[in-house]
């Protein structure tokens, strides 16, 4: 049995065409481009973290303190991450720097130029395409990238970036100074009255009682009640030794009872300055001495509790100052902005093979899906 040499069919030059047009006369003209009219571009990479200056108790051991510190830093190191991202950025830096004409040194390159006056929405996706920017959250450290086609333009945009990035951390370490110097302030304003008006009150009352400490006074009338009460003790056993001895025809028997009425009547006056009595509170009355002891330790409750509360607003407004007097946050560079010798971008090789690539994928699956419907027709 003979078998004949399968003879190519039109389907089958049409594939191969396709593959030229497709893959290889584009990956042809991209490596053309690259290797002869893509411009070298520069590389700048620096390295810094965001630290915290703020004194740490010991009490929390090594870890706990090393745990604060990073948390803090790494809040921050996010923050100049997403703003040298930013649009914010790129304002910043077209203000300081002619961005556009560096961006576009190679009239030649058009695809990895800039471009003339160009939205700022374009500048930022540019921008982003152009620089790298990574954040570590285990070491909280930043690193950033700065491509350009001279080496002293990237060094020039990385060295701005830092002093940026040093101005937006200066920025929040100031403001949490100032809101923490206002918080602290306003504190003590808020103690300062609240003791202005509990000192008032108690001279008010003070000069409308005429009483400096009713609770001496009420100890001094307790004295004098306890003195009247011996008194009327040893009166009543006069009376009844007069009476047991002489009887009632003795002279000094009347004078004893006035004696024993008067000091009763004098220790009953006493005992209501200091209270009513169970009939008198059953009654709605109320000692003299009671209600202003009542009222003056309310009083004097108020002004200790507002002195205290004064003198800690007083020294937290003392250590918010002392925190502000310096820097809590500061940006530390590891690795300052580095100037390049030779060019790293673009990567040639790189970017060739990645076109063949996916050229290729990309045509086997048009071919794929274009027999597969052939066939089931």
């Amino acid at each position: 049995m003979v078998v004949r040499r399968a003879k190519p069919k039109l389907r089958h030059y049409a594939t191969l065409v396709s593959f030229v047009l497709a893959v290889l006369l584009p990956t042809a003209l991209t490596v053309a481009y690259l290797y002869t009219r893509a411009a070298d571009q520069y590389a700048s990479t620096m390295a810094f973290s965001i630290r915290n200056g703020d004194s740490i108790m010991p009490t929390s051991g090594v870890l706990g303190a090393f745990a604060q510190q990073m948390s803090s830093g790494s809040a921050d190191a996010e923050i100049v991450y997403e703003f040298v991202r930013s649009q914010n950025m790129i304002e910043a830096v077209r203000a300081e720097l002619p961005l556009a004409e560096m961006y576009n040194r190679p009239e030649r390159d058009v695809v990895f130029r800039l471009g003339e006056d160009r939205p700022v929405e374009d500048v930022v996706a540019y921008w982003n395409g152009m620089t790298d920017v990574s954040f570590d959250p285990s070491t909280g450290i930043v690193r950033f990238e700065a491509r350009a086609f001279t080496a002293a333009d990237a060094r020039r945009i990385a060295a701005f970036v830092l002093a940026e990035s040093t101005r937006l951390v200066n920025d929040l370490s100031e403001q949490a100074r100032t809101d923490s110097i206002r918080v602290a302030r306003s504190a003590v304003a808020e103690a300062e009255d609240r003791l202005r008006e509990a000192r008032r009150e108690m001279r008010e009352f003070r000069n409308v009682e005429q009483e400096i400490d009713p609770a001496q006074n009420a100890s001094a009338t307790l004295g004098l009640v306890a003195a009247l009460e011996q008194q009327l003790a040893g009166a009543r056993v006069e009376l009844d030794s007069e009476l047991q001895l002489v009887g009632e025809q003795s002279p000094r028997v009347n004078q004893l009872r006035q004696r024993i009425a008067s000091l009763e009547k004098q220790i009953a006056q006493e005992r209501t300055r200091l209270g009513a009595g169970a009939a008198g509170a059953a009654g709605g009355e109320e000692g003299r001495f009671a209600s202003l002891v009542s009222e003056y330790e309310e009083r004097k409750v108020d002004l200790e509790f507002a002195q205290n509360a004064y003198t800690s607003a007083l020294a937290a407004f003392e250590q918010a100052q002392i925190e502000a007097r310096r820097q809590s946050r500061f940006l530390a560079p590891h690795v300052e902005p580095t100037l390049s010798v030779e060019p790293q971008y673009p990567q040639r090789a790189l970017l060739s093979l990645a076109t063949l690539g996916l050229l290729t994928v990309a045509w086997a699956v048009v071919v794929l899906v274009v027999y597969n419907v052939k066939e089931r027709r």
